[in-house]
């Protein structure tokens, strides 16, 4: 995601052309049991409350 906002002196316009490397999204979720790793699996997007409960 490319940012939006920037600095500049006061008075003058923020211009810029980077995109600072904005790459996609990668989420992770991952079971701890007993002091046990049981799982980890990884997601490329959001994770909302439907994910979520179909990974449980």
């Amino acid at each position: 995601m490319p940012r939006t906002h920037g600095y500049s002196a006061k008075g003058l316009r923020c211009f810029g052309t980077h995109d600072w490397q904005a790459k996609g999204r990668l989420n992770a979720i991952g079971a701890i049991l007993k002091r046990t790793f049981v799982t980890l699996s990884l997601f490329a997007g959001n994770i909302n409350a439907g994910v979520f409960h179909v990974w449980m």
